[in-house]
């Protein structure tokens, strides 16, 4: 009877063994899992409970059975960073080609992403850990979507004006701060709508519900509640209504389920923003970076949209496929990443039929976008599919823009920003300027700030209504705000030009106070310095400069410059890519280009 017993126990441990063999086997070897593989990747989930990881999780399964020769490895965190950084070192300890993470803690597993980075890619889903090296963030722009969400209010309210409680996410969460940053920045402008508080919440309906209820019993009074997410929106409308309060609720969503579609039907939400979060271009740009292709961004930045009861049913139409295209590029310089020679052979191996026009750079800014907009209709009667422009200035484009919409023909903005609505566009490539503002910033805070004397500061620009000066004093600011000893002294436009900027530097050299120069761009930063030159003052020891520029043509060599953030233009590959997503039926509402940081070691 013994050796039947051992016989038996020894029959149930042997598939038990086998099992366990191919699934350490699977994750730890992929040549041995299976030699087509050529690529594993790892995917860190903070939490698989979460609506938005689950669809996330979805998507990227979905995509990565489609490509033969990779593997995917999922973890789930559970909330833990603890457990995600152990999840991290495991995925590492397998031998995975590249790690996709949507962090629990920006702030914890930021340096531990940096770390990885210099050994395999990264790319970041969701929640940015901008300060920090990664490969490719895709997701959302926090910042302009808390934007949305002031206008959104701003409209709601009306010329009245009301009172508004805020719900955040967990408030050491850098899209946390973005988001409410970019709400702040709306709401301030209009004295007539008065954020009463905010409330922190762990994203969660039940938390809110309770915090919510224990803020009632104090402030009552109120119009608008915008939540985070939605999640925490409908915590805010279960305490509310317990209350018997009549408000309008604003929440965030990474998908349009049908509990959602129904909560704005009956009112319960007034608005959701739809916020995608990249799991199918996730594995797309990382099969793109395995690959080794060139040209690869710095974020992809998807689209939010504003979803209400009037538009809920037609926003998530399937996007219309194309087989070949016919494509308007209008240039206003020439460039080597746009050679004639090569590059209509390389639309055409696309499909992408281009139609070119090139605009006289030597002809004035005002002359120039006059051409650039005629060049426009133009393309638009020659029945176009699409438009790509480099636009000369970032103000004048809405008419042209509203003729490309009523033809259905998206516009693309290469290089540069417009002032113009998100809806009237399709996609921008090119830099981060409230970004570069940030980093600039960042710089004076981390190297100047412990300096003896306060931080006085000259802030001289480009022009006032470009789309790059408004958005890197927006991150500059945004940065510098809290700093009691940095002082923005004096904030000066001019015409782009070095006469210009050397005029204005010497008038303000009159104030020997000044310490700092943050300069825009790369004229203006040559007038600035020969200005202070001229004054008998040393570059860096009696002033510091600072300076943002979007040309390539900047010396590098400028011991003068402490720190330069430098733009790269796109290139012919980048609009290709952009053109041919479309074409799949892709459209990110940003590509994001690297920019170089240089700091000169005093």
């Amino acid at each position: 009877m013994k050796r039947l017993k051992f016989s038996y126990h020894i029959l149930i441990l042997i598939p038990i063994i086998i099992i366990a063999f191919f699934i350490i086997n699977s994750l730890t070897s992929k040549s041995s899992k299976d030699p087509q593989i050529d690529y594993l990747i790892g995917m860190s989930h903070p939490n698989l409970s979460e609506e938005w990881q689950i669809l996330v999780n979805e998507q990227m399964k979905n995509e990565a059975e489609k490509i033969d020769n990779l593997s995917v490895i999922f973890t789930n965190a559970g909330s833990s960073t603890y457990k995600q950084v152990k999840d991290i070192n495991m995925l590492m300890d397998y031998g995975i080609d590249l790690l996709i993470i949507t962090v629990n803690d920006a702030n914890v597993l930021g340096p531990l992403i940096s770390e990885i980075n210099k050994k395999i890619p990264v790319i970041v889903l969701d929640r940015d850990v901008s300060n920090y090296d990664f490969t490719l963030y895709i997701g959302p722009d926090y910042y302009s979507l808390g934007k949305k969400a002031g206008e959104r209010v701003v409209s709601l309210l009306g010329k009245d004006g009301g009172k508004v409680i805020e719900v955040r996410g967990p408030i050491e969460e850098p899209s946390v701060v973005e988001l409410s940053h970019g709400f702040d920045y709306i709401i301030n402008q209009h004295p007539n709508i008065n954020i009463l508080t905010s409330i922190s919440s762990e994203w969660l309906t039940s938390q809110t519900e309770e915090r919510m209820n224990k803020l009632l019993k104090k402030i009552n009074d109120f119009d608008i509640v915008f939540a985070h997410n939605n999640a925490m929106a409908l915590g805010a409308y279960y305490a509310s209504k317990t209350e018997n309060l009549d408000i309008k609720l604003i929440g965030v969503s990474g998908l349009m389920s049908n509990k959602y579609r129904a909560y704005l039907e009956e009112g319960i939400l007034d608005t959701t923003f739809l916020c995608p979060i990249g799991g199918k271009e996730s594995i797309d740009y990382a099969i793109d970076i395995l690959n080794g292709e060139n040209d690869i961004p710095r974020k992809i930045i998807l689209n939010t949209i504003p979803i209400t009861k009037e538009n809920m049913n037609g926003i998530e139409s399937e996007p219309i496929k194309r087989e070949s295209i016919k494509l308007g590029y209008i240039d206003s310089y020439t460039s080597d990443s746009f050679n004639l020679e090569t590059t209509y052979t390389a639309f055409e191996k696309e499909k992408i039929e281009l139609i070119y026009r090139n605009i006289n750079s030597n002809l004035s800014i005002k002359q120039q976008h006059a051409e650039q907009l005629e060049a426009i209709k133009k393309l638009i009667d020659n029945d176009v599919d699409m438009i790509a422009i480099s636009p000369v200035v970032s103000s004048g484009w809405d008419k042209v823009l509203n003729l490309a919409k009523q033809k259905n023909i998206p516009v693309i903005f290469l290089n540069n920003m417009v002032n113009s609505k998100e809806n009237l566009w399709t996609t921008y490539v090119g830099s981060d300027y409230y970004d570069q503002g940030k980093l600039a910033a960042s710089y004076l805070v981390n190297n100047v700030y412990n300096m003896k004397n306060d931080i006085v500061i000259a802030e001289i620009r480009g022009h006032n209504k470009s789309a790059s000066t408004i958005q890197r004093t927006e991150g500059f600011n945004q940065v510098i705000n809290g700093y009691s000893r940095i002082n923005v002294k004096y904030r000066v436009d001019t015409d782009l030009s070095f006469e210009e900027a050397y005029k204005q530097m010497t008038r303000i050299l009159g104030d020997d106070k000044v310490n700092v120069v943050f300069t825009h761009e790369e004229d203006i930063s040559y007038g600035a310095l020969k200005a202070i030159k001229d004054h008998g003052l040393t570059i860096g020891k009696d002033i510091i400069m600072v300076t943002t520029c979007n040309s390539v043509d900047i010396s590098m060599n400028n011991h003068d410059i402490s720190c330069l953030v430098q733009s790269y233009p796109v290139t012919q590959s980048q609009l290709i890519k952009v053109v041919r997503d479309y074409m799949n039926g892709i459209s990110p509402k940003k590509v994001i280009n690297k920019d170089k940081l240089v700091i000169e070691d005093k």
